[in-house]
């Protein structure tokens, strides 16, 4: 994804600011998708 940006002439800056918010919506995403959100987290 980080080429994609640098291809796109984004500034490192707003590259940073661009994968943060990528890197959100794909925990977000999962979470939603998890079969069981209620489920107690298992520990790392």
């Amino acid at each position: 994804a980080e080429e994609h940006l640098i291809e796109a002439g984004l500034s490192k800056k707003k590259r940073k600011a661009r994968l943060d918010k990528i890197a959100a919506q794909i925990l977000l995403q999962s979470f939603l998708d998890a079969e069981n959100r209620y489920a107690k987290p298992e520990p790392f």
